[in-house]
């Protein structure tokens, strides 16, 4: 499940929880293309401390899809992850996308936050 946690100016706050579903990015797209329409760019910061995967390949499929789309309007994302693997992906995806992409252990919220906020 995808759930927005907070919104403040451009800056989005999402949890992945358990398992995601195709339809999981339907509840999230209009909020983040609201944001991107007021502010141009969206900042993100994503809460995987209890993400477990893909239900199957049409939501992985749905999920890539939705960054391809969004990515050239993301200046940066925090990740916040407590498996490796999660680590190890985010900052794979950072070699592929425009966004600026950081990794943060689940204690290092506030300072995924402040990284954030930081004025390039």
């Amino acid at each position: 499940m995808l759930e927005v946690l907070t919104t403040a100016d451009n800056v989005v706050e999402l949890a992945l929880q358990g398992t995601i579903r195709a339809n999981d990015f339907d509840r999230i797209r209009e909020h983040v293309d609201e944001l991107i329409a007021r502010h141009g760019a969206v900042r993100l910061l994503l809460d995987a401390t209890e993400f477990e995967g893909w239900q199957d390949v049409e939501a992985a499929k749905t999920h890539f899809e939705f960054v391809k789309e969004h990515h050239d309007r993301v200046e940066r994302i925090a990740v916040l992850g407590n498996r490796q693997w999660q680590h190890w992906l985010a900052s794979a995806i950072g070699v592929f996308l425009h966004p600026e992409v950081k990794c943060f252990e689940p204690d290092e919220r506030e300072a995924a936050r402040m990284w954030l906020g930081e004025v390039d």
